[in-house]
């Protein structure tokens, strides 16, 4: 699991799979490009040459179909063709730079409305489980909604989002599956705490060097509706973290 950034949304998870993509391939394509002659000078390709260029388009196509129908993107082919070849033509943008950010957000809107519906139960259970965690003796509730349990309080001052802490730490889900262990990954670590996942920010401020806290994230706070590695999509966080250090 990556810490060191906060929860991102769908959309912007496949624009770094489709810009990881271009590289790629345009590397690719520009390594054997560089002393090639230009297109206005360039022979056209002979009826072999055609099909190599074909079979390449289609292997390209369909190797990023398969990688963002597994990312689960929904796409208009249809759009999604004429702007490729747009921008193949170098012709004009097909949307304005300024209207892009709207689109991205409207575009992980949606997507997570669907997330959503379909884990509509998972959702439910969380709400139950952190309402049950909550009411233990010992246990307290942000307003943000994380569940926590201070089991030593370490010392002033206490760090602010715009700290550096080390840290020791497990994190796993609630059936008690881990998906890290810094003890066992060599650490401990540093975490600057405004590029974590938004519950360690808010959080580990009510913590200094030497605290320990027991607490559970719920998804909003961690992952949200992206998988991230072992973790499924919408599940709870639960860590138990010592703070070695604040800088």
């Amino acid at each position: 699991m990556n810490l060191h950034s906060r929860s991102k949304s769908s959309i912007t998870s496949t624009i770094l799979v489709l810009l990881a993509i271009v590289f790629i391939f345009g590397g690719f394509a520009a390594a054997r490009l560089e002393a090639a002659p230009t297109a206005a000078t360039a022979a056209a390709p002979t009826a072999a040459e055609s099909k190599t260029i074909k079979d390449f388009s289609r292997f390209l196509g369909y190797a990023m179909g398969k990688r963002f129908g597994s990312q689960g993107m929904i796409l208009d082919a249809e759009a999604f063709g004429a702007a490729l070849k747009a921008g193949l033509n170098n012709e004009a943008e097909p949307f304005k730079a300024e209207d892009l950010g709207k689109i991205q957000a409207d575009y992980s809107a949606y997507l997570d409305k669907l997330a959503a519906g379909e884990n509509g139960d998972k959702i439910k259970e969380n709400d139950a489980f952190l309402k049950a965690q909550a009411q233990k003796i010992g246990w307290h509730k942000t307003n943000s909604g994380i569940v926590y349990r201070i089991e030593k309080q370490g010392a002033d001052p206490k760090p602010t989002a715009e700290s550096t802490v080390k840290v020791h730490y497990v994190g796993s889900l609630i059936d008690g599956t881990v998906f890290n262990d810094s003890k066992k990954m060599g650490g401990p670590f540093d975490f600057k705490l405004d590029q974590v996942v938004a519950g360690w920010t808010e959080a580990l401020q009510l913590i200094g060097a030497g605290g320990v806290i027991d607490m559970y994230l719920p998804p909003e706070l961690g992952y949200g509706s992206r998988a991230q590695g072992e973790i499924p999509a919408y599940s709870i966080l639960h860590f138990q973290i010592e703070v070695l250090e604040v800088k």
